[in-house]
């Protein structure tokens, strides 16, 4: 009964020693930051729509998956623009 419960053992052991050293692949970084892309020019489509809410909605999600600072600060000011106008229109409508 020892033999069988240290095998069975053993063989957990390097099941795990097996997960540990094949970790999980990363994401493409180039495929992460073409969706940023197309994430921040649906937001500029967005904008000139007057579509704030939405515009915002993808300025936010291109700043989060942004691989480059220059998308990233790009995307943030996308985001600050849009609370620009959404701010003077709540002020003019109150």
């Amino acid at each position: 009964m020892g033999k069988c419960m240290g095998f069975v053992l053993m063989a957990m052991l390097m099941a795990g020693c097996v997960l540990v050293n094949n970790p999980a692949p990363s994401p493409d970084p180039g495929g992460v930051q073409a969706q940023a892309v197309n994430a921040y020019e649906r937001g500029v489509q967005y904008m000139g729509q007057g579509r704030y809410l939405l515009a915002r909605e993808q300025f936010s999600e291109a700043a989060t998956l942004a691989v480059t600072q220059g998308l990233h600060d790009d995307a943030a000011a996308g985001m600050a623009r849009v609370d620009a106008v959404l701010h003077n229109r709540r002020t003019y409508y109150e």
